[in-house]
């Protein structure tokens, strides 16, 4: 899951969430990056940059609305990377690490990356969390 772990240049380092419609049929967890389709939240994928991030759990069956927080490009993320990240550099830029429908945190593949690479916190192996930004 992605976790905001500052704001740059932010007196606040919390965003204020903002309550959106949902795509019926989908569930979202908290932590995961979503995007906007047909003026409803939904879940991104591996290429997708994130417009939002999800700010509650919601069930599939359930529908309306839900909170989420808007993604702008000041925001440090710390997400866990899905393959050992030993080629990975800072500006780097990675795909979206996509389970059972969500991104759920960053692979270590380049091609067509979205989500840039700001520190690998000393990361080594998968499952390691390191800095990005979108």
């Amino acid at each position: 899951m992605f976790k905001l772990i500052r704001i740059l240049n932010s007196g606040r380092n919390t965003p204020e969430p903002i309550r959106l419609p949902v795509t019926a049929g989908v569930s979202f967890k908290i932590g995961t990056a979503l995007t906007v389709t047909s003026g409803k939240l939904a879940n991104c994928t591996a290429t997708t940059v994130p417009s939002y991030i999800a700010a509650q759990d919601l069930a599939a069956g359930e529908s309306g609305s839900m909170l989420a927080y808007p993604v702008s490009h000041d925001m440090i993320f710390e997400a866990p990377v899905s393959a050992a990240p030993t080629s990975l550099v800072p500006g780097a830029k990675v795909t979206l690490n996509v389970e059972s429908s969500r991104a759920v945190g960053v692979t270590a593949t380049t091609t067509n990356g979205v989500a840039e690479i700001l520190s690998l916190a000393g990361a080594t192996k998968t499952g390691d969390r390191i800095e990005v930004r979108f």
